[in-house]
């Protein structure tokens, strides 16, 4: 089964999910301005980094298999800005992979880092965010390889959420040059796993026999 968008929404320290089926998989990205402290990742998401940091901020990146009855995030304490999308296709109960690709910086060149892929067979997408301490940047202009698909502005900070659209087997160092005004920011990755896909079952049977009768 190959991997498909559903939606995506952003909040400031939480998000009210997109329509979605039960089992489809939402990674959640929250991006902290000012403080190198990582926000807090609920209970009813698994983490999968919060110990990624920029200059004067710093990001927690989480996954849950939705169920039904699931509306929000919950709340990421110390959240500047956050964006969730949800995906159907996904392995429902292997972890994502968040690449340790981590890039972060101060200028107007965002960097998308390079990443060593878990599957190399072209089933994978990834998924990059960024997070920015300015209000007023074009963080919103995915890397070349990714479509934008959503994310947002408050008082204080900017984050955004892009994809492959798509199956990669790899994924090589992209920079992206925006405007507005230059301050800390954050970029990561996450590898999406597809299901497998199902093998064509065949089955074979010896024709029936009528019954014998009597002579």
């Amino acid at each position: 089964m190959t991997i498909s968008y559903v939606g995506g929404a952003a909040g400031t320290n939480s998000c009210t999910l997109p329509s979605f089926e039960s089992g489809d998989v939402a990674i959640a990205f929250a991006f902290r301005d000012g403080s190198v402290t990582n926000p807090t990742i609920p209970a009813t998401f698994t983490n999968l980094t919060n110990t990624t940091d920029g200059t004067l901020c710093s990001i927690s990146i989480g996954w849950r298999r939705l169920r039904s009855g699931d509306t929000a995030t919950g709340t990421w304490t110390n959240a500047s800005r956050m964006v969730v999308l949800v995906y159907r296709g996904c392995e429902p109960f292997i972890t994502p992979c968040t690449l340790k690709t981590a890039g972060a910086g101060t200028t107007n060149t965002v960097n998308y880092a390079a990443a060593t892929m878990t599957r190399t067979d072209g089933t994978s997408w990834l998924v990059g965010f960024v997070g920015h301490r300015s209000v007023d940047t074009t963080i919103e202009s995915p890397p070349s390889g990714m479509s934008y698909r959503t994310g947002g502005v408050d008082a204080t900070a900017e984050a955004q959420g892009h994809d492959t659209n798509g199956g990669v087997s790899s994924w090589t160092s992209t920079n992206v040059t925006i405007t507005g005004t230059t301050s800390g920011w954050v970029t990561d990755l996450v590898e999406l796993l597809a299901l497998p896909a199902q093998a064509a079952v065949e089955l074979i049977t010896a024709p029936m026999q009528p019954m014998d009768r009597p002579a």
